[in-house]
């Protein structure tokens, strides 16, 4: 049975969605006011991955995903740029769509802009309003009052430190009008020139964690799977959703709380406002996507995950092993239902993504098959064949495996002095003897095979020698 850490209860817990067979799953996405970096790409890369294993499992997912499309890092990106901020969001929505299909992140069911759902953030606050949980500031701000919630707190699990704030925020600096620090804007009242939406409480526009709180509930109800996104986002992002939504609905929100650990450079964290990140497109352009998507996965998604080139070359010949054990085999070979010899393997990788989503264990599982192919392809072609099926049909869950080798090596050269010549010389038993049994669209699948990765076979009469091209 499926495991999932909880973020809110800091434990795996038996996922038990709400309607059986079905899965409401809502994940925070990007601010566009710039092109996406690398982090972003690790985290949309592993809920992708979850989507996916989901689906696998025989769940019907309503995978949620949001563009926030107005903030203040929007509103000033534009004037930066001189162009309307209507323009530069969807500009740079657009530009996330272009990075994500290259790292093969499938589009989400719904994807959500924030000024589409503006009259829903505007009818969440009415609701806090008349439950007595919101005030303006001085400064004309409609924010909401955390001081009364003991609820607050428990998802960050930041309670003690909140209650000292509660009890002596009028002697904390830089409140800002606030009557306590942990207090968070549901409506911002609008600035000379700003763009702005008309309200009970004036012009303005909606607070960024209303806005995501109003999208959530209004698309899969008040009470719905997974809430999902960085850890970044745990506080106040999330804390600050789920209170909003408790109070007003009296639900339990989210069921589930995924948090995925961040991208780092020399152990800080990713960020466009530090200057230390890289764009998708400028990794995806030295390297094969499959490669990013492989190291993205390489460790377990609540951990922190540093990026060095170092690490990709890794990734790049790990994968690339998987790649070579193809050479020689069919995958779309027919396999018999019931086949207990593959039947252990697709229980172990079960097995390893039932434990929380674990990549690294299931990684293991994916080696350990592609090593029997190489071992089958020198005994029996028919057991590597069935190997090889499985193989890609356990990778093609994790987004991997799913270019043909003479694709992925023409993308992808591959680095001939890392394989082992023993390893040559068997897949060229295997086509000696498709060449015996005529099977000639074999024998030629496998010289091209080689072929794409620098290897020239020449046949002559009683032997047939390889050299690198």
């Amino acid at each position: 049975m499926l495991k999932i850490y909880n973020t809110i209860h800091r434990k795996k817990e038996k996922f038990i969605p709400i309607v059986k067979g079905k899965v409401s799953m809502y994940v925070c996405g990007i601010t566009a006011y710039d092109l996406c970096h690398i982090g972003h790409g690790r985290t949309f890369t592993i809920f992708d991955m979850i989507t996916k294993y989901l689906r696998f499992m025989g769940y019907k997912v309503n995978h949620v995903r949001n563009i926030t499309d107005i903030d203040d890092k929007i509103i000033q990106k534009a004037i930066q740029k001189k162009t309307d901020y209507e323009f530069l969001a969807q500009k740079m929505t657009e530009e996330m769509r272009k990075d994500f299909r290259n790292l093969k992140i499938s589009q989400p069911n719904i994807e959500p802009n924030s000024t589409s759902y503006v009259q829903s953030t505007i009818d969440l606050i009415k609701i806090l309003e008349k439950n007595g949980k919101t005030y303006r500031s001085l400064s004309g701000d409609i924010l909401f009052n955390t001081k009364e919630n003991p609820e607050y707190g428990n998802l960050s699990k930041r309670n003690e430190i909140l209650n000292l704030e509660r009890k002596f925020g009028r002697n904390i600096k830089n409140l800002q009008s606030k009557k306590c620090l942990s207090d968070f804007i549901l409506w911002k009242s609008a600035k000379e020139g700003e763009p702005f939406w008309n309200s009970p409480w004036g012009k303005g526009r909606p607070g960024w964690h209303t806005e995501c709180a109003a999208m959530s509930t209004k698309i899969l109800g008040k009470n719905f799977d997974i809430h999902g996104g960085g850890s970044d986002l745990i506080f106040p992002h999330h804390e600050n959703e789920r209170i909003q939504s408790i109070v007003a609905y009296g639900d339990n929100f989210a069921n589930y709380w995924i948090h995925t650990g961040m991208l780092k450079i020399q152990e800080k964290k990713m960020s466009k406002s530090d200057g230390n990140f890289f764009k998708i497109r400028d990794i995806c352009s030295a390297y094969n996507s499959e490669v990013i998507r492989y190291f993205f996965l390489s460790s377990h998604y609540r951990h922190h995950l540093n990026y060095s080139i170092n690490k990709i070359n890794q990734s790049k010949r790990s994968l690339e092993k998987l790649y070579f054990s193809l050479i020689g085999t069919n995958p779309e070979h027919p396999i018999q239902k019931n086949d207990r010899y593959l039947e252990k393997f697709e229980k172990a990788f079960i097995e390893a993504m039932n434990d929380d989503f674990n990549t690294p264990k299931a990684y293991s599982i994916l080696f350990k098959i592609s090593k029997e192919i190489n071992l089958q392809k020198k005994i029996n072609i028919n057991i590597a064949n069935r190997l090889a099926k499985i193989l890609k049909k356990m990778a093609n869950v994790l987004g991997l495996l799913n270019q043909s080798v003479h694709q992925f090596f023409k993308i992808n050269r591959i680095t001939l002095k890392e394989i082992k010549n023993q390893e040559i010389e068997n897949i060229i038993q295997i086509r000696e003897k498709a060449r015996k049994n005529k099977n000639w669209e074999e024998a030629d699948r496998i010289r091209k095979d080689l072929y794409q990765i620098g290897i020239i076979l020449e046949d002559r009469i009683n032997k047939t020698y390889w050299r690198i091209k």
